[in-house]
């Protein structure tokens, strides 16, 4: 008999409180399924949404980097094309005095002395000529005689 007791009082003191709290859990577990579905249904969209944020700031960064690179390399050109320009105006400038220096070379040459080894100068033009009756024609980068002068 004392088998019995201790066995209806395990039962009592343990046996009984354990069936009714699992029933109790498994009748818990049942009611709150869908809301405990819905929750975690929550957490998945939060997670997506987050990363779907994440994946949107990275590919705005990226754009970013790439119109920051884009300006750079478009400030770089328009300085390399400046440099280019200025060094083309000094090739032009010197192009035109080269030919300035040119003609008066060759008007000089016209003034060279005949006579090969004289005292006395006897050039076959004048100086006047040479300085006075040739303008120069910027449109054509060259010197011309002066149609005024009837030359």
């Amino acid at each position: 008999m004392e088998a019995v007791v201790s066995v209806m009082e395990w039962l009592f003191e343990t046996g009984i409180p354990a069936l009714v709290g699992a029933v109790v859990a498994l009748a818990g577990r049942f009611l709150f399924h869908r809301e405990e579905k819905e929750s975690k249904m929550l957490d998945n969209e939060m997670k997506r949404a987050e990363l779907e944020q994440k994946s949107a700031e990275r590919e705005r960064e990226r754009a970013d980097e790439w119109r920051r690179l884009y300006i750079e390399s478009k400030e770089d050109s328009d300085r390399k094309e400046d440099i280019i320009r200025e060094y083309q105006e000094k090739e032009h400038s010197h192009m035109v005095e080269n030919a300035r220096l040119e003609a008066r070379c060759a008007a000089l040459e016209c003034q060279r002395c005949e006579v090969y080894g004289c005292t006395k100068r006897r050039p076959p033009l004048s100086e006047q000529y040479v300085e006075s009756d040739r303008k120069y024609n910027a449109d054509a980068d060259i010197y011309q005689d002066d149609p005024d002068k009837g030359a």
